[in-house]
């Protein structure tokens, strides 16, 4: 579990220069802030030079230890715009252990002399104080993602190759951690060769550290009272270590999406926004049908006392929603948890003293404040999410098919994937008629996935949800999504939908015991009695909802089983060697109950992997949605090929 972050302590001395107290040191240089960030740092690193020499279709990515109040990135940016030659899009990856308030960054930047236009788009983006990943889209071209956290405990999480860094801790006098040999060689672990790097320091502890990192290290001319700035180049002798994998190359950006629900159509959208041209293949005659169909859903976001992978990606992925989620088609705004009994109250309090979320995006109220919030009267109270949200997701689906680059075909089955001796992809209909070609196929048809993935490591659970439409017989409208024993969303209208069953099979008709089931459990969240007569509620949709045996999602690179069951021997001996994947293969799917907001995150993951650029999650949660993983505990037994011998079956759990 991650510490609680603490804030920036910024004060201003004498002159009206940022301060932080804590190590009582100044952020950049006197002489002029900006005019170190583009002489030591963004010169320093040989940007502009990298940017030409970069394949015109690739991802630069900058790591940056010290983000401070931004200043080297929007001097970066500011570059960046003005750059005759450069690749595709900038990644900019920064870490802080102790990120600005938006009052006293705004403050800071305003003196530091970055612009109106500056200040306003990066407080606009700027996230509340979560340890973790936040990725941030700055613009169209640039992505910043914020490592909130210590800098050694967050190196070890990013899941990227970094092309420049720049090294801009406070001074090695003031804060030695930042400077440590044991951090530069993290460092090293995620720089591709030839990558540059720049710092203000000219310490020679700093520049031994760097040398024993691998690191070519030159002198340069300082800023100010600093005479000398530190270059250096990623240039090592030998490695003890794997590079980071290259960058992937595409003959063409065209890719295939299978499936046309939430998962799909998020992916679909994140692709043709990077300038994919995206061919979206849908069985049914319309899209967001199955589990995606539901006209409202709420955002299921689990707080556990442990803060558990899978409470930490969820939190994550509703981060991520804010981007993909636009304001005009929620139906509420933040989630109510509502307490059933005192016991479940202080369960909730303990849980959220144990793991110390900021108030922004988790707090307890009482009776009175839920009522104020949910615009209802409430026994309870309960866990406070403002983040939380509600929306349709056959509109989100909608919306999201609706971006340009995208085609849409609907009744268009496919029954088979063949690679084509062009490292293409084709994917089949009827009779082996060729429906699609591109270079990539993304899997996003549930269930299904696992027979054109040809999956046998993986087994998927299929639970069946029926939702209820409720007439709300009482004076107010429900403001915010409720949740507790059932979950309430609040709709355009009248209604509320009551949800959702849980049962193991797969009738598609709506059951009348079901819907008496929802308002059963619905009246034992809100504390009602009597519960609402089935007169006032007709049946919603029945939908189907895919979990893998852990209950996390497949999201990523899909794993070549048949290479991998060939190399099973090698593969056991050593767990280090990487599984085989297949070429231009990719799946999101077993989402369960949080499809609605794990789609944008899993779109994300897989736009990342294809373009070569960092992840929006930490390395250990990429891990526990990696679709190898079950595959990998499968090579660990005996004989592999004896448990799973016919490719392209799996099993249901019972």
């Amino acid at each position: 579990m991650s510490a609680p972050l603490e804030a920036a302590a910024i004060s201003f001395d004498t002159d009206g220069h940022p301060v932080d107290l804590r190590y009582r040191d100044i952020y950049k240089s006197r002489h002029g802030g900006f005019i170190e960030a583009e002489r030591v740092f963004v010169e320093g690193a040989m940007l502009e030079t990298r940017w030409r020499e970069a394949d015109p279709a690739s991802v630069f990515t900058v790591l940056e230890l010290g983000f401070g109040l931004g200043v080297n990135f929007l001097a970066s940016v500011r570059r960046w715009r003005q750059a005759e030659s450069r690749p595709r899009r900038l990644a900019y990856v920064a870490i802080e252990a102790h990120p600005a308030q938006p009052p006293a960054l705004v403050d800071a930047l305003r003196v530091m002399g970055a612009s109106p236009d500056e200040i306003s788009e990066i407080s606009s983006i700027w996230p509340i104080r979560l340890p973790g990943l936040h990725r941030l889209a700055f613009a169209d071209d640039i992505e910043l993602l914020l490592a909130f956290g210590d800098a050694s405990e967050m190196l070890q999480r990013l899941s990227l190759a970094a092309d420049a860094v720049y090294l801009d801790g406070f001074s090695p006098a003031r804060n030695p951690a930042m400077w440590s040999a044991h951090l530069m060689r993290g460092i090293a672990r995620r720089c591709r060769l030839g990558a540059t790097l720049a710092t203000y320091s000219s310490a020679s502890a700093v520049r031994a550290a760097l040398t024993g990192a691998g690191f070519d290290v030159s002198r340069a001319e300082g800023v100010g009272k600093k005479r000398e700035s530190t270059r250096a180049v990623y240039a090592p002798r030998y490695r003890t270590f794997a590079p980071p994998a290259p960058a992937p190359r595409w003959p063409d950006r065209d890719a295939i999406v299978i499936g046309a629900g939430l998962a799909g159509a998020a992916v679909a959208a994140r692709l043709a926004r990077d300038g994919w041209q995206v061919t979206v293949l849908e069985r049914a005659a319309e899209p967001a049908t199955g589990g995606s169909g539901q006209p409202a859903a709420s955002s299921h976001v689990p707080v556990t006392p442990d803060d558990n992978r899978a409470a930490r990606l969820t939190r994550a992925a509703l981060i991520q929603c804010n981007e993909w989620v636009p304001e005009h088609l929620r139906l509420g705004q933040g989630k109510l948890m509502l307490a059933a009994t005192e016991t479940d109250w202080q369960r909730q309090q303990e849980c959220l003293a144990r793991v110390r979320l900021p108030t922004e995006f988790a707090r307890m109220v009482d009776a009175d404040e839920a009522s104020r919030i949910a615009g209802i009267s409430l026994q309870r109270g309960g866990m406070w999410l403002p983040l939380g949200f509600s929306a349709s997701p056959v509109a989100l689906v909608r919306h999201w098919l609706g971006s340009t680059g995208i085609l849409l075909r609907c009744s268009s089955p496919v029954e088979s994937l063949v690679r084509t001796d062009a490292g293409r992809w084709q994917a089949r209909g009827e009779g082996a008629r060729s429906i699609a070609e591109a270079s990539v196929v993304v899997l996003a048809n549930a269930g299904d996935a696992l027979r054109l993935g040809r999956l046998t490591s993986i087994e998927l659970r299929c639970l069946r949800g029926q939702s209820t439409l409720l007439r709300w017989p009482h004076r107010g409208a429900l403001d915010c999504a409720i949740g507790g024993d059932a979950y309430a969303c609040p709709m355009n209208g009248a209604d509320l939908l009551i949800g959702s069953t849980y049962a193991d099979d797969t009738d598609e008709r709506p059951r009348r015991d079901d819907d008496r089931s929802n308002l059963r459990r619905f009246a034992r969240t809100l504390g009602m009695d009597p519960e609402p007569p089935s007169s006032l509620a007709r049946s919603g949709v029945v939908g189907f909802r895919w979990s893998a045996r852990d209950r996390m999602p497949l999201i990523g690179a899909v794993p070549d089983e048949a290479m991998a069951f060939s190399r099973a021997a090698a593969l056991r001996r050593n767990e280090r060697l990487p599984l085989p994947r297949r070429p231009g293969l990719y799946c999101t799917v077993g989402h369960g109950s949080r499809g609605l907001i794990a789609a944008p995150l899993a779109a994300a993951i897989i736009a990342a992997q294809l373009d070569g650029g960092p992840a929006p999650i930490e390395a250990d949660l990429l891990e526990s949605v990696d679709p190898a993983r079950f595959l990998r505990r499968v090579l660990r037994r005996r004989d592999p090929l004896a448990t799973f011998a016919t490719p392209g079956a799996f099993a249901p759990i019972n």
